[in-house]
């Protein structure tokens, strides 16, 4: 009987051990969902990032630019994370514009506990794919 007690115990212990890797995946998620999550994070900063080099341009020169790579931002602040290409970025109005890019996971219903003004963008918000932010330059005051 007790030659079997040490294959007992190592067949507890390998239950033991991948239920507590499932049970940790199924908390945390997978490592492949965690990097997509960290991916579209840096994302909605950029989102952000683009947002202020906007206003600053369009309080330099009186109008918004009309791409991407007229603004002083580094590249890396307007690019997407993973393909290192430009976000999606149109002019709509005189004072309004859409930054779009394609996102992996969906965020419309997670709640983060970020202090923001009432008239800013929440831009960790976002459906999963190709997402648009519908963004206007806030009035100079002169």
């Amino acid at each position: 009987m007790s030659s079997k007690l040490p294959n007992v115990l190592g067949s507890v212990s390998i239950v033991v051990v991948v239920a507590a890797v499932a049970i940790g995946f199924w908390i945390v998620g997978s490592p492949i969902q965690a990097r997509k999550h960290v991916l579209d994070e840096r994302r909605s900063e950029a989102i952000g990032n683009i947002r202020i080099a906007v206003q600053s341009y369009f309080r330099a020169k009186g109008k918004l630019p009309v791409s991407l790579s007229k603004l002083d931002a580094p590249y890396q602040d307007r690019q997407d994370p993973s393909t290192g290409r430009d976000l999606d970025y149109a002019v709509t109005g005189e004072r309004s514009y859409r930054v779009c890019a394609d996102f992996e996971t969906d965020t419309t219903h997670e709640t983060r506990y970020e202090y923001y003004q009432p008239d800013s963008v929440d831009y960790y918000k976002h459906a999963k794919g190709h997402f648009c932010y519908d963004l206007e330059v806030k009035p100079t005051n002169k």
